[in-house]
């Protein structure tokens, strides 16, 4: 996304999460929604720190980058991204605060199973 867009985005779901009034749902709904691209950076600065790496320089480790190195289309990993929003944003409209709480689950195993496949790649 860049920076614009990662800016544009954060100042969303700021004033998303400022409209809320109270409502658990729309706090968790907001949250949800960015979901993919907030686990992206979270899991990717933890495994920065844990492989030892500078986390203030420059990089190309995160998982969308890492899949285009693996021989992914720009096209190919855009959709991905874009089915599991569209998926987190049935869920949170469908079933609410348990929506959004599959969600984190859900975003949480395509992880996973995007590093095992990216491990296997690397070793192979």
């Amino acid at each position: 996304m860049g920076d614009a867009g990662s800016t544009v985005l954060g100042g969303a779901v700021s004033i998303a999460l400022l409209n809320g009034q109270g409502s658990t749902t729309h706090l968790w709904s907001a949250v949800a929604i960015t979901l993919p691209l907030i686990a992206d950076a979270i899991y990717t600065l933890i495994r920065r720190l844990r492989l030892k790496e500078n986390i203030f320089e420059a990089h190309r480790s995160h998982i969308y980058q890492r899949l285009q190195q693996s021989g992914w289309s720009h096209r190919q990993v855009a959709t991905v991204y874009i089915g599991i929003n569209t998926l987190v944003g049935f869920a949170i409209y469908f079933a609410g605060i348990w929506g959004a709480l599959f969600s984190l689950l859900g975003v949480l195993s395509c992880i996973a199973i995007a590093e095992s496949k990216l491990q296997k790649k690397a070793i192979a």
